[in-house]
């Protein structure tokens, strides 16, 4: 996500339908100052939201996590290795 541009609450906060792989977007809300925005990504970032999606299968929130404990990010994805078909 660095490679992005985003801030930690903006990737926390990322949701898997705010991937657009068509147009090779992210779509950050209300990110700094309450704004909308789209960041760019690159072939490769987008390479890897896939590997992650299809190890973790996150339903709403691309990185889950416990909303009501602030600072909590949950665990690291493990690098794999699948060929199921990606919402993304």
């Amino acid at each position: 996500m660095y490679s992005a541009g985003l801030r930690i609450s903006e990737g926390l906060n990322l949701k898997v339908l705010d991937i657009d792989s068509e147009r090779m977007t992210l779509k950050i809300n209300q990110g700094k100052g309450q704004k909308d925005r789209y960041v760019p990504i690159s072939p490769r970032l987008l390479t890897e939201l896939r590997l992650y999606w299809r190890d973790q299968r996150p339903s709403e929130y691309f990185f889950p996590r416990d909303r009501q404990v602030p600072g909590t990010c949950g665990r690291q994805a493990p690098a794999v290795e699948n060929n199921d078909s990606t919402p993304f």
